[in-house]
């Protein structure tokens, strides 16, 4: 038997109590602490994908909106500028009635139906859809033939702008009649925020809170005193609910209201109606064109005043084929940038391929699509395909760019130059981003941004782009990255002006989706 000993025991009491040292807590914390970063981050990129699911949703809602309106009416995309003999055929072009009136509306000192209907030239040039192109020097882009980029209302209106001489009898437009109009078609309604609400008959007693039309129907409602109603009539400058003189910019005789509604609820809350509100008056809110159902014309409950918010609208890109089919991009933007600078054009070749490393189109010293196939400069037997006797072709040309069995490399980059010294006027720095999109002026073709490399310069970016580029939309294709300025080389010159035209890029802000269509074809 073994002698106790207090000694030992104590001990082994001591040892076998252990604590955590220095070392594990801070492993603990270590562990603890990436667990926290990595859910933080959670946060912000949930964030983005609601944002991001929010513009998907609401574009595709404005996509199906603007094809909805094509096939209802063909003839904005078929014929936009309402004569019948052009119909636009082969041709690119722009259809955008908001983008078009809105500018109208900037540049016009009179009303915008006096505006339209008036002889050119216009406060300024609405027609085409660009702005500050680089018209000089070793830069400039030429103007494209008419029609070509052209921005129409897509409507019969078009002629008063575009002809020299306008028709003695103003020809009106059938469909988009007023800017609200083109407003309420090309923006997504569905977008509201709550201004204030209100009873306006609280007791059910007092007659004089309904307009009644001749019918004793609901036309209008006055709405109580602590809401402040003359945030919804821009025009109303000195704000005494009275169209005063020089107040009518639109010239429709009436106190105009920005867009808002009102939800009318009836008296037991269970039903309501959304009306429009036409203009307002004072504290009443008017809506003539849609009187409310007969149960409101006694009593009506709570009424809700919102903001129609127009952060979704469209416009069209529209590629014309000679035969008569249509191809159309809806363009669906966020929060609508309606200001000429937006439209800037920037200098930025689009090349269908880059050349390989000899420099040559094709294979270098090889008339790849001519007759010399071998490249030793005599006819052999068998390159005399038109029978005349003589070796055709000449190696090396611009049409040999990409020939099969070359080192020529398909491309999907451009560079963006934004250098004021180009300019008729210094350019913005465009709005670059990852996921934004370019548009090609020169043939209507819309590319969306994978990345973007700024150059040290910083007035220039390379950016690589989400598909190969399918046109080229730059004389300058026997391009040297190396050379500071590449000359006008043999047969470049496509329009015979012996100028070496560059290519035009617009970078449009808020554009946060493009929806190509099937073909539309001509009805």
């Amino acid at each position: 038997m073994r002698k106790f000993d207090p000694t030992k025991a104590h001990q082994c009491r001591h040892h076998s109590r252990r604590g955590v040292t220095l070392t594990e807590v801070l492993m603990s914390l270590m562990i603890m602490g990436i667990g926290v970063v990595s859910l933080a981050t959670l946060f912000p990129i949930s964030t983005l994908r609601v944002l991001e699911a929010t513009n998907l949703t609401n574009s595709t809602v404005a996509r199906f909106n603007a094809e909805g309106i094509i096939d209802s009416f063909p003839q904005m995309i078929h014929n936009p500028d309402g004569i019948s003999s052009t119909r636009e055929s082969g041709k690119n072009y722009i259809v955008d009635p908001l983008g078009w009136l809105e500018l109208l509306d900037q540049g016009a000192s009179a009303n915008v139906t006096t505006a339209m209907t008036a002889a050119p030239p216009l406060p300024f040039d609405v027609r085409r859809y660009e702005y500050n192109r680089p018209t000089a020097g070793a830069y400039r882009i030429t103007l494209p033939p008419f029609a070509q980029q052209t921005r129409y209302l897509g409507d019969s209106a078009n002629p008063q702008i575009f002809l020299a001489s306008p028709p003695a009898t103003p020809v009106f437009p059938k469909l988009f009649t007023s800017i609200d109009i083109a407003r309420q078609v090309a923006n997504l309604q569905d977008t509201t925020t709550d201004f204030g609400e209100g009873f306006p008959d609280p007791d059910g007693v007092s007659t004089a809170a309904y307009t009644l039309n001749g019918d004793g129907l609901v036309t209008g409602l006055t709405m109580p005193t602590e809401l402040d109603l003359t945030v919804f009539t821009p025009e109303d400058v000195n704000k005494n609910g009275i169209l005063d003189t020089g107040e009518d910019t639109n010239g429709n005789g009436l106190l105009d209201a920005e867009q808002a509604q009102a939800v009318i609820f009836d008296a037991t809350g269970r039903y309501s109606e959304i009306r429009q509100i036409e203009w307002v008056s004072g504290q009443t809110v008017n809506w003539p064109a849609r009187p409310l159902p007969p149960r409101y014309s006694s009593i009506v409950g709570l009424v809700r005043l919102e903001r129609v918010e127009p952060f979704y609208s469209w416009m069209l890109t529209v590629r014309k084929r000679a035969s008569g089919p249509a191809n159309v991009d809806v363009v669906v933007f966020s929060k609508r940038d309606f200001n000429e600078l937006s439209e800037q054009v920037y200098v930025g070749d689009l090349r269908r391929f880059t050349l390989g490393a000899d420099g040559a189109p094709g294979i270098i010293n090889v008339d790849d699509n001519g007759e010399d196939r071998n490249g030793n400069g005599t006819l052999d037997p068998g390159e005399d395909n038109n029978g005349n006797g003589v070796l055709d072709g000449v190696p090396d040309d611009v049409a040999e760019i990409g020939h099969p069995d070359s080192d020529d490399q398909l491309n999907n980059r451009v560079t963006i130059d934004w250098d004021p010294a180009l300019y008729p006027t210094q350019p913005d720095k465009p709005p670059l981003r990852r996921g934004g999109f370019i548009f090609d002026a020169a043939n209507a073709l819309w590319y969306r941004i994978l990345s973007v490399e700024e150059a040290p310069t910083a007035t220039s970016a390379v950016l690589a782009l989400d598909k190969a580029i399918s046109r080229d939309n730059t004389e300058d294709l026997i391009y040297q990255p190396s050379a500071s300025l590449n000359n006008l080389d043999a047969g470049e010159d496509k329009n015979t002006n012996s100028e070496l035209d560059r290519g035009g890029i617009i970078i449009p802000k808020g554009v946060v989706a493009v929806f190509p269509l099937e073909t539309k074809l001509l009805q």
